[in-house]
């Protein structure tokens, strides 16, 4: 019987030292999982820059979803077939010219700004470099000012993207198109 009550007495105290330190085994995996979800939003917001840079060439066709308005011979349209950007607003803009661009602006919280900020100069290299596209973004030192960062996205020499951080607003933009 003594036996019994000393295995009891161990068994309870086993289960009470779990008990207690099952908190920071859940702390550990929700840090865990929150790295792992904000790495999967970063890949997601990568490769759909990726394929918008790759939709250049047809004007957004695939992106493009229904008209928002004109202004000034500016046409601008819904996004479509985007997963995730987590944008504030994006929209198509199309000039009478024809040529078109993706507007994404980004404003506030700081985890989506650096979400941007990490997609736009490390995620895409991924995509790029799995699919041998000489695509890179850089700083652009000939547009940043005090009051904002600009990165450029270059295809080969051709600039087809940019990324601007407003530094005093806590706001980005993101421009996919041939930027001049």
């Amino acid at each position: 019987m003594n036996f019994i009550k000393h295995y009891l007495f161990r068994l309870l105290g086993a289960a009470i030292l779990l008990t207690a330190a099952s908190p920071c085994v859940h702390a550990q995996t929700a840090a865990a999982d929150t790295t792992d979800q904000k790495l999967r939003e970063e890949r997601q917001v990568a490769w759909n820059i990726f394929r918008l840079v790759g939709a250049i060439s047809n004007h957004f066709l695939d992106f493009k979803g229904d008209s928002i308005g004109t202004d000034n011979g500016i046409a601008g349209y819904k996004v479509k077939g985007l997963l995730n950007m987590h944008a504030d607003n994006d929209f198509i803009m199309v000039k009478a010219n024809g040529t078109a661009y993706y507007v994404a602006i980004i404003t506030g919280d700081e985890l989506r700004l650096k979400l941007y900020f990490l997609a736009f100069n490390y995620g895409i290299d991924e995509y790029a470099t799995d699919n041998k596209i000489p695509l890179v973004a850089k700083p652009d030192p000939e547009m940043s000012t005090n009051e904002k960062d600009v990165y450029a996205l270059m295809l080969n020499n051709t600039k087809v993207g940019s990324l601007t951080r407003e530094k005093n607003n806590m706001r980005e933009r993101l421009i996919i198109g041939y930027v001049k």
